[in-house]
């Protein structure tokens, strides 16, 4: 890069600076200055953040040539050649903001005085945005200045044609709050105050962070692109009261009083940006004025008493798009007229997306449902039946999702089946299901009869439906039954059992007892603390038969063989504060819950054991209590969050033998392999998690053993993995 030089005489220069930077702690700045005034006692040039960060030739007019170009901080060398009258040479420069203060360019100097310069796209003043995106106009906009040098009226000497210039950049700071095109206000009210009420649109754009209370007349026509800044009230009062047009799309508006952020009484759109609510009031109060929301605006509040939007009567609210949550109240309180979604035919079922602590939508009138998802801790709706116009052929879909460990009763429109569950002269506590057509039937409800054993759910037909089946139109799905004295599930040598439990219970105290499995059964078993039990369940399965723990162990257990299989969404699916050890056999929870839960007890996992979970807020082992869990061999996963959570007990991952084994115990999480709270010691095995293989120290290894992590793709997930060597 080439630089110019001079001599300089520092004798009388230091005594001109002495006297520049006095000048510089008093001068009272406009809101365009060339140095950035630090606390009354320093200056910073501008040059440190805003300058020329390239140059290049871009077009060639009557034979003109640059054989070098370069740049500095503040300008841009060349060496040209116009050998005609007419010969120009337009240069690209890019100039680039790094600080947070928007910039501009004040004059452009240094060229020959038979040479002048034209800028295409550039107006001396202006703020400096990026090229891409002309709100953004600090912290790293890139801007890309067309400039074309040729001769000046008269300037054509046909003797000398050939010029090595300098041309300098004067580049400035803008102090101001807000502006409208090129001209600056010190404050948003101030900007506003400037637009005539003649409903011709004005882009106020924020500078930088302000506090104060701006009020929009009636006959204003107002965009307010705040990028990245934030307008928030200043004292006891709103941050914004709108009477006329005002169009929100970018920026955050935001209160922490007892005043809400917006009250509008005019026409309120708003696309982008963020409306937050801390205080005690909503985000926007509709009090008779039209309110659309849509885009990617994002709408929230904290308080306990106030929806985010509050609709008054004789108002309309129009929710098209946007995310609208209330973390302590409903997220709509409607009281005027209400649309969520455009009637086009086309359903989105994830925007708008409304989520309430307690309703999405408190309604006190009719509203019109066409787009989205919305979502209540307590319910969707505080009437559902105020929801009367729906696109034709859909149907209200009310399900419940867990979210961050928070069960919302959700709604979206679908074209909907109803699956009728007929216990057949049992009980069932879910007698209707709805379904969006073409979705799976999910986790089958288990009906209990007196003295009968649950066969499965079938078709008329008698074909029999699991969880997996797609519901395609409205079906009835019936319980088959057998009688106990029909049917064995159980043997002690050879005397059988109709039930599992009564195995269970005449298996003799103290003595170990082998119980086979010889039948598939839905039963929930209590082991007590007398009892030592085998149980080979052989090649069939033991599932849950309601909420409840499949199995509840305070004794000595230990599983050989077959499938334990929970769909429990409040226990898991065996319970331990006994002795438990797993050598072989599935353990499959799919509700919310473990697989294993060792509340104090000791557990051992070893041999070809495989136990899994599908929760998205439970281990698939969960050790407490001081508990003892060991872990020899097998394979623990969870699909959904970790794989083993250690909150208060001792957990050992192989045998400290001196030999490791890398590749057994095998655990996988999706966050974690292990969450470690308490004690772990680690000797063999691996383990996978998406996040990070442990969160928590290990205890203890094997001595002299060092940690080797790598990385493994299962099923399309990037896994990190951690084994010892």
């Amino acid at each position: 890069m080439r630089r110019r030089l001079s001599i300089i005489n520092y004798s009388y220069i230091i005594p001109i600076l002495i006297v520049i930077i006095v000048l510089s702690l008093t001068v009272v700045y406009s809101s365009f200055g060339t140095n950035l005034l630090l606390s009354g006692e320093a200056t910073v040039r501008v040059e440190s953040d805003i300058r020329v960060t390239g140059v290049r030739v871009s077009n060639s007019i009557s034979g003109a040539l640059s054989s070098w170009e370069e740049y500095n901080v503040d300008n841009i060398s060349s060496s040209i050649s116009l050998p005609n009258s007419d010969s120009k040479l337009t240069y690209y420069v890019t100039i680039t903001n790094y600080g947070n203060v928007e910039a501009g360019i004040d004059n452009v100097s240094g060229l020959p005085s038979n040479l002048s310069y034209s800028i295409a796209n550039y107006n001396f003043g202006n703020t400096l945005c990026d090229d891409n995106d002309n709100t953004k106009c600090t912290l790293g906009s890139v801007s890309t200045l067309a400039i074309t040098i040729g001769y000046a009226n008269n300037g054509y000497d046909s003797s000398n044609t050939n010029y090595t210039f300098v041309l300098d950049f004067i580049f400035n700071y803008i102090y101001a709050t807000a502006r409208i095109g090129d001209k600056y206000y010190d404050t948003v009210q101030n900007a506003v105050d400037d637009v005539a009420n003649d409903n011709v649109e004005k882009t106020i754009v924020l500078l930088k962070n302000s506090s104060e209370v701006v009020t929009i007349s009636e006959g204003q026509n107002i965009v307010f692109d705040f990028q990245r800044s934030i307008l928030s009230n200043s004292g006891s009062n709103n941050v914004i009261k709108n009477y006329g047009t005002l169009k929100i799309i970018s920026g955050t508006i935001f209160t922490t009083v007892a005043q809400g952020a917006i009250n509008n009484y005019g026409d309120l759109y708003v696309s982008g940006g963020s409306i937050r609510a801390v205080g005690g009031r909503q985000a926007i109060y509709n009090d008779g004025g039209n309110v659309t929301i849509s885009g990617t605006a994002h709408l929230s509040n904290t308080t306990n008493q106030r929806a985010v939007v509050q609709n008054q009567a004789k108002s309309t609210l129009t929710i098209l798009g946007g995310t609208i949550v209330a973390d302590a109240y409903a997220a709509v309180v409607n009281n005027g007229t209400l649309v969520v979604g455009a009637k086009d035919g086309n359903v989105n079922t994830s925007s708008p997306s409304l989520s309430g602590a307690t309703y999405g939508i408190s309604s006190g009138i009719n509203f019109s449902f066409f787009d989205g998802v919305i979502r209540g801790k307590t319910s969707s709706f505080s009437d559902i039946s105020k929801v009367k116009t729906l696109e034709t052929g859909y149907d209200i879909l009310l399900k419940n999702e867990s979210i961050n460990s928070v069960v919302y009763q959700t709604a979206i429109l679908a074209h909907v089946a109803t699956v009728t569950f007929n216990p057949n002269e049992g009980a069932v506590s879910e007698v209707t299901r709805d379904l969006e057509i073409g979705s799976a039937i999910g986790n089958l409800p288990i009906p209990t009869r007196e003295d009968y054993v649950f066969l499965g759910w079938f078709t008329a037909g008698g074909d029999e439906v699991d969880e997996n089946a797609i519901i395609n139109n409205d079906i009835e799905l019936i319980a088959h039954w057998i009688h106990k004295d029909d049917i064995y599930v159980a043997m002690i040598g050879d005397n059988k059992y109709h039930f599992l439990q009564e195995a269970v219970t005449a298996a003799p105290s103290n003595t170990m007892t082998t119980i086979k499995l010889i039948y598939n059964t839905r039963e929930k078993i209590t082991i007590g603390s007398s009892k030592n039990i085998v149980l080979d369940t052989q090649s069939y399965t033991l599932a849950n038969i309601d909420n409840s723990a499949v199995i509840t162990n305070s004794g000595t257990l230990s599983i050989i063989g077959g499938t334990i299989t929970s769909s429990s969404i409040n226990t898991a699916a065996i319970n331990n504060t006994g002795t438990l050890t797993i050598s072989g056999g599935s353990i499959i929870a799919t509700g919310l819950r473990q697989a294993v839960y060792n509340d104090g007890g000791n557990t051992t996992i070893s041999g070809s054991a495989y136990l899994s979970s599908t929760t998205d807020v439970r281990a698939t082992v969960h050790n407490l209590t001081s508990g003892t869990l060991t872990i020899v061999e097998g394979t623990i996963v969870s699909s959904s969050f970790s794989a083993v959570e250690n909150a208060s007990g001792t957990v050992t991952l192989g045998i400290k033998d001196g030999n490791i084994n890398t590749s057994s115990p095998n655990i996988r999480g999706v966050t974690y392999g292990i969450v470690n709270s308490s004690v772990f010691k680690f000797y063999d095995g691996i383990i996978k998690g998406i996040t990070g293989t442990i969160s928590g120290s290990i205890s203890d290894t094997e001595s002299n053993s060092s940690s080797v992590t790598s990385v493994e793709v299962i099923d399309g997930n990037t896994y990190n993995t951690l084994h010892l060597n």
